[in-house]
């Protein structure tokens, strides 16, 4: 019995001293995502194959997902993955995990949907309705406009305004006083009707009429000039502003002609007088009024953005004109000097229905701002160098001084249906942290960012959300380990992804919204509707 109990204590004695279950496995599998490359271009794919290799030397791998999807693994590590490609930036998240639950990741983009060439006219790119009252405040911007003429100078430029039957007459000096210009829509086009207060003109004349020889000053007064017609409003060929004036009508109010001129003279001249200057100033009426309509519905637009020139032409291609007001579809087309040779997302759009409500109301295609885009990101303009004070991590002190962005992609907006706002996608974004000269992390960022949208100052105002960014750290050309911890990392990336989107919504808030001198946008709302469109309604407010 003792042997026995002696022999069941020693065995209980050894329980404990060994452990039965083998190590966990801690150590993530490795990944290598071999296609596609790193800013990847795919026009018009409908699905991308993402091919690479995984490996686990302790647990061994379990499964490879590639957003969402299970590859197929090879006994040697190697898998492949077919994912649907989107319109825009794809982006691919390749995820390995082991058998003990430990994963890698790998998050890249690809470009795809249908690509046109940068220099490409984006169809229907701005529908605009501006409505009755508000196409009176053209006219008031047009009463500025001819308020400034100098009419003196302007007719000075026709001398002899008279020069018939032996007598010439030429103009010294005019002046005026307040002009009105009322413009109203109606089933025939634009009723155009104009004043121009207190006409004085100082003449000089030379005569040899029937004896009758010599040479005087003379004075043409008036009250008032009027003028009006009926303005027909066409998109004309090649995108031009065609303006047709019919059932025009000129007449002076208080008619004088003061000179020494003899009677017989005074009579010859009075009504070529009359005549010339009634010409004279409807012209410029008709002149003013249709350059003011091309201001507010097409031409060509300069801005400078990072001493660079963008150019943006809208072209009319569909205008109408009625009792309701003006409507506008615009053709547009970007221009940069150096971006030739590249792509830009144009998928389409559908025109979205416009509130009836405001007076103005204008859709702008999300492919037209990823033109914009495009344009600046191929001569460099997303680029960015940032000079930062990253602080202390971990208590290691100072571990970068500036961070370096390339985009190998550019980025992509859409307007999302449902009135959900904006959405900004970057892919593949190159970011190259500097301490002294020398890089001492690379990182690859993927982001999407919601975007809200309003008018300022005649211009479009973004405002973005906390990025969801995606992260993946490089090893290539990287002076030592990586210093940053996983919590670091993340920091970096959301900094350098905000700092990206604050660059975008700055350049886009250079692009003025169309409109005439004077004129300005008012209680503004901004939505974006199905058919990829954001949607302005708001009121126009006059000079």
């Amino acid at each position: 019995m003792r042997v026995l109990l002696l022999s069941f204590l020693a065995a209980c004695s050894t329980r404990g001293l060994t452990n039965p279950d083998p190590p966990r496995d801690a150590i993530a599998p490795t990944l290598d995502v071999r296609a596609p490359l790193r800013g990847t271009i795919a026009a018009g794919a409908t699905e991308i194959e993402v091919r690479g290799v995984a490996a686990d030397a302790d647990s061994g791998l379990d499964r490879v997902l590639v957003n969402g999807v299970p590859a197929q693994l090879g006994a040697d590590g190697s898998f492949v993955a077919k994912v649907p490609a989107l319109p825009g930036l794809t982006l691919l998240h390749t995820e390995v995990r082991d058998q003990a639950g430990n994963t890698q990741s790998d998050t890249r983009a690809v470009l795809g949907g249908h690509l046109a060439p940068i220099d490409t006219t984006v169809p229907s790119a701005l529908y605009a309705h501006v409505d009755g009252r508000s196409l009176m405040l053209v006219g008031a911007a047009a009463s500025a406009a001819l308020t400034d003429l100098d009419l003196g100078q302007t007719a000075a430029a026709l001398n002899p305004i008279v020069n018939f039957a032996g007598v010439r007459v030429d103009v010294a000096k005019a002046k005026k006083g307040k002009v009105t210009v009322d413009v109203t829509p109606d089933r025939d086009g634009l009723n155009l009707d104009a004043e121009i207060d207190d006409l004085e003109v100082d003449l000089h004349v030379t005569y040899d009429v029937l004896g009758e020889t010599g040479d005087t000053d003379a004075k043409l007064t008036a009250k008032a000039f009027h003028v009006g017609a009926i303005l027909s409003v066409t998109a004309g060929a090649g995108g031009t502003i065609q303006v047709t004036t019919s059932q025009t009508n000129a007449s002076f109010d208080g008619f004088a002609l003061a000179s020494d001129l003899p009677d017989k003279v005074d009579a010859l001249i009075e009504g070529p007088l009359g005549d010339v200057f009634a010409g004279l100033i409807a012209d410029e009426v008709d002149s003013a009024v249709p350059g003011l309509l091309g201001k507010l519905i097409g031409g060509e637009q300069r801005i400078e953005v990072d001493g660079q020139t963008l150019s943006i032409t809208l072209t009319p291609t569909q205008l109408h004109v009625d009792a309701s007001g003006l409507d506008v579809a615009l053709d547009a087309k970007v221009y940069i000097p150096g971006n030739s040779g590249i792509t830009f997302l144009m998928d389409g759009a559908t025109p979205p229905p416009l509130d009836a409500a405001r007076p103005f109301r204008a859709a702008l295609a999300d492919d037209e701002v990823n033109q914009i885009l495009t344009a600046l990101w191929g001569v460099g303009l997303m680029d960015q160098t940032f000079t930062v004070d990253a602080g202390s991590y971990a208590g290691v002190g100072k571990l970068f001084d500036e961070v370096e962005v390339a985009l190998r992609l550019p980025p992509v907006i859409t307007a999302l249906p449902g009135n959900a706002g904006l959405q900004v996608s970057l892919g593949d974004v190159e970011c190259a942290f500097h301490r002294n000269g020398a890089v001492v992390t690379r990182l690859s960022l993927s982001a999407q960012i919601a975007l809200t949208a309003g008018i300022s100052k005649n211009q479009l105002s973004l405002t973005a959300a906390d990025p969801v960014v995606w992260l993946d750290v490089l090893s290539d050309g990287v002076a030592g380990g990586n210093p940053f911890d996983h919590e670091s990392v993340q920091a970096l990336g959301s900094f350098t992804a905000r700092a990206l989107v604050g660059v975008i919504t700055k350049d886009l808030a250079q692009v003025p919204i169309t409109s005439v001198d004077g004129i300005q946008i008012a209680n503004a709302a901004v939505a974006t509707g199905a058919g990829g469109y954001i949607v302005v309604t708001a009121d126009l407010v006059g000079p």
